[in-house]
C-alpha cells in the first residue's frame, strides 16, 4: 500500500500504543509461568502477533479478549514444531534459545528481510552447548535446530544484539545455568527491561562481573503493559517540526531505551512538561541541530534523522552500525528518504551526516520498514506539499492504527496504491 500524506501541522492529544519491548517479554514469561497469566494493555502489531504464535506452537496456551492476552505456561513442551517469526527479529532471538533449552526440535521460518539478517553470534553460542543446527537454504532462514542446551554457562557477546542475552536469560528459566557476556553490553536499558519483567513474575537476575545468573521461579501474574516511547518518537519528531502534541499512556519511571527522546528532542529545543499523566510538547522557535550516539537507542534514529534533516546546520548520528541489519538497512534508507525531500546527507558506514534546511514534498521509499514510514510520514509537517510513501502498511509491524492517529491530528491521508 502506498499514501499520499499532507498535514500543514498535527496537533493534539495521542494515547501510545503499547511497548513492543514490554510485551513480547510479557508474553514469553508467562509462557514460562506455572499456571495462566493476564497481560493487559496490548496493542496487537504483527510482531506481536509472531510472538504469542511461537509460545503456542512451543506448547503455550492463549487466549485473546480484545487487548488482553491470557497465557498458560508451557507444562509439556512440544517435541517438534515449526515457528514461523514472520518479520520479527525480537521473536526469533528470543525464541531459538527458548528452544534448545526445552529441547524442542524446531524449524524457524520469517518473511520480508528477516531471513538474511545474522543469527551467528547465537548459533555459535549455542552450539557450543551442544545444540546442532541447520540451514535449509541460502539465507539464515530457513533454519532448522535440534537438540538441548547443555551447558550450564552461555557465552554471548553484548555489542551485536541485545535480544540474545534477553532469549538466554529467559531460557535460563528452563535450563538453569548462566549467561557470560564476551564483550561490553550495548543496549543495556533492553536489558534492564528484561530483569525487569522477570521480577514482576517472581525471579531475579543477579548480575555479577558480566555474568547473569536467574534464580526463583516463574509463577503466573496479572500485569498492565505500560505504552511505547519508540512509537512516541515519532510525536516528538512531529513537535519538533511544528506540532503541538500532548501524549498519555506513557511512563515517566520507564525503563525503555527510548525515553531518551526526551533528552535528545530537548536538545534540538523541543518544550516538553509533563503533568496529570500527560507529556505536553511546544515546537521549538528555531530547531537546533545536534549529534546523536545510536549505540543504546538504534530505534530511535529515523524520527531523530528526519528532524534533524530541518534543522539548519550539521547533524551526525554515529555508532549506527546496527542499522544496516534492521527490517531495511535504515541508515541508507534515512539517508535516501532524506534526499529524497531535498536534504543533503552523507552516508559512512556507522553514521550519518545531514545537513540540515529547507526540504520539499516528494516520494519516499520505507522499504517496508515500520519506523521509516512514521518517521517520513511526519515529515509533512515541514514542507509544504504532499509526500508519497511507498510500503506505507509496514506500520502494521509496530503501529496498525498510526495512519488514523496521523489522521485524527489533522493530516490527510490518501491511499492512492492498495497493492
Amino acid at each position: 500500500m502506498d499514501v499520499r500524506l499532507q498535514a500543514k501541522k498535527l496537533n493534539g492529544l495521542v494515547k501510545v500504543p503499547s511497548s513492543k519491548s514490554a510485551a513480547h517479554r510479557a508474553v514469553i514469561a508467562g509462557a514460562l509461568s506455572k499456571g495462566e497469566s493476564v497481560i493487559k494493555g496490548v496493542t496487537m502489531c504483527d510482531d506481536i502477533v509472531a510472538t504469542i504464535d511461537a509460545v503456542k506452537s512451543l506448547g503455550a496456551k492463549v487466549n485473546l479478549s480484545g487487548n488482553t492476552v491470557a497465557v498458560t505456561g508451557i507444562d509439556i513442551p512440544a517435541t517438534k514444531t515449526t515457528i514461523d517469526c514472520k518479520e520479527s527479529g525480537s521473536t526469533i532471538r528470543f525464541m531459538i534459545p527458548l528452544a534448545a533449552a526445552f529441547g524442542t526440535n524446531a524449524t524457524f521460518i520469517g518473511s520480508g528481510r528477516l531471513p538474511m539478517r545474522p543469527l551467528d553470534d547465537i548459533i555459535t553460542a549455542l552450539t557450543e552447548c551442544g545444540v546442532t543446527f541447520n540451514r535449509l537454504g541460502k539465507y539464515y532462514l530457513p533454519l532448522e535446530i535440534k537438540g538441548k542446551t547443555a551447558q550450564k554457562q552461555v557465552n554471548i557477546a553484548g555489542n551485536v544484539s541485545s535480544q540474545y542475552l534477553t532469549g538466554l536469560l529467559f531460557a535460563s528459566a528452563i535450563s538453569g545455568g548462566s549467561v557470560a557476556l564476551t564483550t561490553s553490553l550495548e543496549s543495556s536499558a533492553y536489558i534492564d527491561m528484561t530483569c525487569q519483567m522477570i521480577e514482576k513474575f517472581g525471579g531475579k537476575v543477579d548480575i555479577n562481573d558480566g555474568v547473569y545468573s536467574l534464580s526463583g521461579n516463574l509463577s503466573a501474574r496479572e500485569v498492565e503493559v505500560e505504552g511505547d516511547w519508540s512509537a512516541a518518537s515519532f510525536f516528538f519528531e512531529a513537535a519538533a517540526l511544528g506540532s503541538e502534541i500532548e501524549i498519555i499512556g506513557l511512563d515517566p519511571s520507564s525503563k525503555q531505551a527510548d525515553k531518551v527522546c526526551i533528552d535528545i528532542f530537548g536538545k534540538m529545543g523541543v518544550g516538553i512538561s509533563f503533568k496529570d499523566g500527560k507529556y505536553h510538547l511546544v515546537p521549538p522557535k528555531k530547531l537546533v541541530a545536534t549529534d546523536m550516539d545510536a549505540s543504546q537507542c538504534p530505534d530511535l534514529v529515523p524520527a531523530v534523522a528526519v528532524a534533524m534533516g530541518f534543522a539548519e546546520g550539521r547533524s551526525v548520528i554515529y555508532n549506527a552500525r546496527r542499522l544496516r541489519i534492521k527490517e531495511s538497512d535504515r541508515l541508507k534508507a534515512v539517508a535516501d528518504g532524506l534526499e529524497a525531500l531535498g536534504i543533503k546527507t552523507k552516508l559512512e558506514d556507522d553514521k550519518i551526516t545531514i545537513f540540515g534546511g529547507v526540504g520539499h514534498g516528494g516520494t519516499v521509499d520505507s522499504v517496508n520498514d515500520h519506523r521509516i514510514a512514521m518517521a517520513f510520514a511526519c515529515a509533512c509537517n515541514a514542507v509544504n506539499d504532499e509526500i508519497t510513501i511507498k510500503d506505507a502498511h509496514s506500520v502494521s509491524k509496530s503501529y496498525p492504527d498510526f495512519y488514523d492517529v496521523f489522521s485524527g491530528l489533522g493530516g490527510k491521508v490518501d491511499v492512492i496504491n492498495n497493492r
